[in-house]
């Protein structure tokens, strides 16, 4: 049976989730560990919150279950809401089972990957490249460094927003009409209820159209497209995603986000080196080749989860070198340098230690809201998603000269060879889960004498009240850990 390569892209959507970060998925009911204050848990809590708040027909951005009685505003709080059918569903389908958080984070884990690579897959053929040329890319980019060393995070492997953004972006260009000016605005205001990220997007999108309106071969083909879809279309967009935004956009407004303190910024920036040298923790494949390298860089500085990837960053070196004066490979290599810079954070690190060296982020972190941004190394996910761009053209320019040179079938082999490097290379070792049983700790609140549940101000720690009130319904409740 002869597939398809976009019937290759879905296949190996589902693969490689399994392949790569199995752990973090199966059990359904695994959870990492019991009373530790772990991201994990504040995950699981997130999407339990949002589902419980919006079937009551509450406001998911505003709870007292935190900081009872006054509340707590959720709008600055990585609170990805946007996944919320998902935990409706899975809530739905296991008939209310109290671990519905649960097996909603771990599914969510498996779809966000699949996503990751399946969009940056499609946005490399909507640019016009194939096979090899599509896979590797895709695969380097959606189980980077970054992404596997957060899999446990919902809001950054949610970074499928980028390539999802870009797709629908793509295809309104390709098909400038009014369906697709529609669906694109909608796809993007969804960004801001699954990730930060989106902020990135936002910023990204203003940017690449004025490059593309600056260069003269891109700029009469930018208006016509503008013109086909319409300014009544454009109107009805923007409308469209402004309401969209709306409910998250005045919540956010309505209160003020904790600054970070000045170090925070600092801290969690990229180290350059960490771009080029793998950790062995990370990057199992290549063990203590670089170890001698490692030693000089501090463990006290945080910001490694950076590595770019042999095969992303050999195949882009080739294209920048082959490529010459090619627009589109030139611009994707110029954005992608611009947000590796962005990552570097305020000052520069070296090795082991800060200088005083100022980068650009050093300014625009004082224009908000990316005063509240107390993490540049996560410019790291954009970057490495323009980067897929010319690699995707250093592959497509190897394997022409390969095919010529030992014709199709060992061009084949070989970059099936390059593809699996790719896949070994991205391979992160995580613990197995156990699954999660009800903690004794937990039996002495079915003690707590029943006036308690009436009380509102008697000074009861927020926790306790909150599970207070869900022992009251015979509900252990376990979100909170």
């Amino acid at each position: 049976m002869k597939f398809s390569e976009k019937s290759i892209v879905y296949i190996l959507g589902v693969i490689l989730p399994l392949l790569l970060v199995f752990n973090h998925i199966v059990p359904l009911n695994g959870l990492h560990r019991g009373f530790d204050p772990d991201d994990p848990g504040v995950h699981i809590w997130n999407l339990f919150i949002v589902n419980e708040q919006i079937k009551a027909g509450k406001n998911p951005f505003q709870t007292d279950a935190v900081f009872y009685p006054i509340g707590g505003n959720l709008a600055h709080h990585g609170l990805t809401s946007g996944f919320f059918p998902l935990t409706f569903i899975v809530d739905k389908a296991t008939g209310g089972d109290l671990l519905y958080p649960i097996y909603t984070y771990h599914i969510a884990i498996f779809i966000s990957f699949a996503l990751l690579f399946v969009f940056s897959a499609l946005v490399l053929q909507g640019l016009g490249y194939k096979g090899f040329s599509v896979f590797i890319p895709a695969v380097s980019y959606s189980f980077c460094n970054y992404y596997t060393a957060h899999v446990i995070h919902l809001n950054h492997i949610a970074g499928f927003m980028i390539p999802m953004s870009a797709f629908v972006m793509i295809r309104l260009y390709k098909k400038p009409d009014a369906i697709n000016a529609f669906a694109a605005s909608l796809v993007l205001a969804a960004a801001v209820y699954f990730t930060e990220f989106s902020l990135f997007i936002y910023l990204t999108l203003p940017l690449l159209a004025l490059t593309m309106f600056a260069l003269k071969p891109c700029r009469q083909e930018l208006i016509v497209k503008v013109k086909e879809i319409g300014l009544k279309n454009l109107v009805i967009a923007k409308i469209l995603f402004f309401a969209a935004v709306a409910p998250y956009v005045a919540n956010w407004l309505f209160y003020k986000g904790i600054q970070p303190l000045p170090l925070e910024p600092l801290a969690y920036s990229a180290n350059p080196i960490d771009f080029f040298v793998p950790r062995p923790e990370s990057t199992p494949l290549y063990a203590n080749m670089f170890s001698q390298i490692n030693a000089f860089i501090s463990p006290a500085l945080t910001g490694h989860e950076t590595f770019i990837g042999y095969p992303l960053l050999i195949a882009a070196f080739l294209s920048v070198c082959s490529a010459g004066k090619d627009i589109r490979v030139r611009t994707a290599v110029f954005f992608a340098v611009a947000f590796f810079t962005l990552s570097l954070g305020p000052r520069l690190k070296v090795l082991n230690g800060i200088t005083e060296i100022h980068m650009p982020y050093s300014l625009l972190m004082n224009v908000p809201p990316f005063g509240e941004f107390r993490t540049p190394v996560r410019f790291i996910v954009v970057g490495l998603f323009f980067l897929m761009i010319p690699a995707a053209e250093g592959l497509k320019s190897v394997s022409g000269r390969l095919t010529k040179s030992l014709g199709k079938r060992l061009c084949f082999a070989a970059l099936t060879l390059v593809f699996v490097w790719a896949v070994a290379e991205s391979y992160r070792p995580a613990k197995k889960l156990g699954p999660f049983k009800v903690p004794p700790q937990l039996s002495f609140f079915r003690c707590i004498p029943q006036f308690l549940f009436q009380v509102h101000s008697s000074g009861v720690a927020p926790c306790v009240r909150f599970l207070a009130y869900r022992f009251k319904q015979n509900q252990a409740d376990i979100f909170f850990l």
